[in-house]
């Protein structure tokens, strides 16, 4: 509570008192005058948290006047004042602030409105509606193979809100894997041979081995007659028993063991196909989904919108590439608090980090290389909203 030299990650379960260690700290900042509350940041999860915390922060000054001396009086009453304009807020709304102070180092309309969960939604699906039309009108590709290998519009509409809501992640190109269609045909075709050969020591045709090498030869012919998607549908419906099979219907015995040794030996690279496939076809449309999420930009940049997500990666884009901007920022707020840090959401680590980056260390270009100011960051979290191995800065954690 009253540690302002190190940087703290408190750790503790919930409705343990991490907010109300928060709250004391926030007033030792103001009593002790490390701090003035201009010019500290306080960061909640949601909206109706942020007004609690001011709430019981208002509570906590008013209490310390009882007991505090004249210099700590006037600078509680000061905080007071400043209270109801203090930077207490969520995540997003601090962004926002940012952003609408230095609109044009971060590229964004300086008249830019950040769009309402309605508004989002509705902006999502015009730019949707549109885009899906025209590329259904126009016959695509990719989305017509993935028709036939059983996803439907639906499924494509819940990829595209994926990439949206984590475009900083599936936004950004990644190298496709080469898959060849027909390589399981390939396979089964360089395997039918022999395992047809094995059928001559089979005493039973009625025997489950003997049965599948006959229906796996037939459907290889089948396949033959197939190309593209055609084939790969077909051959992605393709079952290989490898269990069946009795001994005592082959002579020698070793020929069963042999030909289910085989039979396993497909299926299982029948699976590992289809894994190909189904890896393949999802990096197919993630790649086709990037047409859309341009049309998407491109429809708020028209009405000068941000949405949430835009608040974050635009805030963490000019922090990281302009020194200047993160310097102001830096010398704007000598502490920052974080009520239920999340860093399973990286955005919020990557700003919290430049933010409190240390001014007399060399500028960082990667937030996982920031030096961090001792002192200047606390945050509090639950065992679960945080992930282990980040990789980001390293902090001291206490956990009570």
């Amino acid at each position: 509570r009253t540690d302002f030299a190190t940087t703290l990650v408190l750790e503790a379960g919930a409705g343990t008192g991490k907010t109300t260690v928060l709250v004391e700290r926030l007033v030792n900042l103001v009593v002790s005058g490390t701090a003035t509350l201009d010019r500290v940041v306080a960061i909640t999860f949601t909206e109706p948290a942020a007004g609690e915390l001011k709430m019981r922060l208002r509570d906590a000054l008013e209490a310390r006047l009882d007991t505090a001396s004249a210099d700590e009086a006037e600078r509680l009453s000061q905080a007071i004042v400043d209270l109801e304009r203090a930077n207490v807020s969520t995540i997003h709304a601090f962004a926002s602030a940012l952003l609408r102070e230095r609109p044009f180092e971060a590229g964004i309309d300086p008249s830019f409105a950040v769009v309402a969960e309605v508004a989002g939604e509705r902006t999502f699906d015009d730019a949707w509606n549109r885009w899906i039309e025209e590329r259904l009108t126009a016959g695509d590709e990719v989305l017509m193979r993935a028709v036939h290998l059983g996803l439907q519009i639906p499924d494509f509409q819940k990829a595209a809100r994926a990439v949206v809501a984590q475009r900083d992640v599936l936004g950004l190109p990644v190298a496709r894997l080469p898959f060849d269609p027909a390589a399981l045909l390939t396979e089964l075709e360089a395997a039918i041979g022999p395992l047809t050969a094995h059928k001559a020591s089979c005493i039973n045709e009625s025997d489950a081995a003997f049965q599948m090498i006959e229906s796996l030869d037939a459907r290889i012919r089948e396949a033959r007659r197939l190309t593209g998607t055609a084939l790969e549908v077909f051959l992605r419906r393709l079952k290989i028993t490898a269990h069946k099979g009795s001994q005592a219907n082959w002579t020698p015995k070793s020929a069963c063991v042999d030909v289910k040794a085989e039979l396993k030996r497909l299926k299982l690279a029948a699976e590992a196909w289809v894994a190909q496939s189904d890896a393949d076809i999802n990096q197919a449309l993630r790649e086709r989904l990037l047409g859309f999420l341009e049309r998407y930009e491109a429809r708020k940049a028209e009405g000068a919108l941000a949405d949430f997500q835009d608040l974050l990666l635009r805030a963490r884009d000019v922090l990281a590439a302009s020194v200047p901007v993160r310097r102001y920022f830096q010398a704007r707020f000598d502490r920052i608090l974080v009520d239920e840090f999340q860093d399973t959401d990286p955005l919020q680590a990557e700003l919290m980090a430049w933010l409190a980056e240390d001014p007399s260390a060399p500028p960082a270009t990667d937030w996982r290389q920031v030096q961090l100011l001792p002192g200047k960051l606390f945050t509090s979290a639950t065992p679960s909203s945080r992930s282990s191995g980040s990789g980001g800065p390293t902090s001291r954690s206490t956990r009570p």
